[in-house]
């Protein structure tokens, strides 16, 4: 007796979207490395507010980012592997982007740091955090992802 299994078919877009996901979270991730590795000399070498901005983060906005980041990416690669743990992957990633983005849009100098174009990154990660978990479930719902 032999048994069959149906595989569903997804759209080229399909990886297309998961290969583009991959890269923005992976750049997510060396952005948070650069960040926890710098060094008192890189310290040292930034201007004023900018170091402020670095040494008046709270500890859970670091972990938001943390969160943000490390879940993205595997949330990512679930998607790729076609495994429906990317829909809780993202929704941690999207919990963690919003923790991190409560500190740098309400409690932080960002702005005056950074001015307003310091907020479009910010508000691109919400963006693509929000739509990662819309599309993932809108996948599982399509059985694209099990």
């Amino acid at each position: 007796m032999t048994t069959t299994t149906k595989t569903t078919v997804v759209p080229v877009w399909y990886w297309i979207v998961g290969v583009f996901l991959v890269l923005w979270n992976g750049m997510g991730v060396s952005a948070y490395l650069y960040d926890v590795t710098l060094t008192e000399a890189d310290f040292a070498s930034m201007e004023e507010g900018m170091r402020g901005l670095y040494e008046n983060t709270p500890i859970w906005a670091k972990v938001g980012y943390a969160l943000a980041v490390w879940f993205g990416l595997a949330g990512s690669v679930f998607l790729l592997l076609r495994k429906s743990w990317a829909v809780p992957a993202f929704l941690v990633s999207l919990l963690g982007v919003l923790i991190q983005q409560t500190h740098i849009y309400f409690l932080s100098d960002n702005i005056e740091v950074l001015g307003t174009w310091g907020l479009l990154l910010p508000f691109a990660v919400l963006l693509i955090g929000a739509w990662s978990v819309y599309y993932s479930r809108n996948c599982r719902s399509k059985g694209w992802i099990s």
